[in-house]
């Protein structure tokens, strides 16, 4: 079965006793497998992993990503074979177009998801859509269109 998992790690977290930190790290992760179309507009980290093609975008220019996929300014950047990717920041847009894919992702963010595959997130499972659908994830969402 195709992984597909988004890793958004929250900047700060932390803190607490081990079971706070387990259950605020559930509350705060996305994990799906599946082939298809994936948009996820978030803030912490993310790896992708998988065959296809990906775009990102950092929009607070604060993003690490692996050297040898960074580039400057701040339009559109393309990875034309995923393999495996890495994108941590405060504010960023990353979509990719595959199968086999794997993400994780925990902190704060939205994720559409459309093919074929299932999703877990807030301790429910669901499956992928025909169409793309939000899927939002974190303690409380970024809203399209805009920063929280």
């Amino acid at each position: 079965m195709e992984l597909l998992i988004a890793t958004l790690l929250l900047a700060g977290a932390g803190g607490g006793t081990s079971q706070q930190k387990t259950q605020l790290k559930g509350e705060r992760t996305l994990h799906a497998e599946g082939n298809g179309l994936v948009y996820i507009r978030g803030r912490g980290s993310l790896t992708i992993t998988g065959e296809g093609s990906l775009w990102y975008l950092d929009l607070a220019g604060d993003a690490q990503v692996p050297e040898k996929v960074a580039g400057d300014g701040d339009e559109w950047k393309f990875v034309s074979d995923i393999g495996s990717f890495s994108i941590s920041g405060s504010d960023f847009i990353v979509m990719a177009l595959g199968k086999g894919l794997v993400i994780d992702a925990e902190g704060k963010g939205k994720a559409q998801l459309a093919g074929k595959g299932i999703f877990e997130v807030h301790n429910r499972s669901d499956a992928w859509g025909r169409e793309l659908r939000p899927v939002p994830y974190g303690p409380s969402p970024i809203k399209s269109g805009g920063k929280d």
